[in-house]
Parts: C-alpha cells; sequence; structure tokens
C-alpha cells in the first residue's frame, strides 16, 4: 500500500525538518 510509504517519507520529513 502506498499509504504507508507516503506516510513514512511524511514522518521521516518532520523527524528531520527539526
Amino acid at each position: 500500500m502506498e499509504v504507508n510509504i507516503l506516510a513514512f517519507i511524511a514522518t521521516a520529513l518532520f523527524i528531520l525538518i527539526p
């Protein structure tokens, strides 16, 4: 499911931003 991939990327970005 692409949803899991998108969620993983979004989470990684939110963690890496700060």
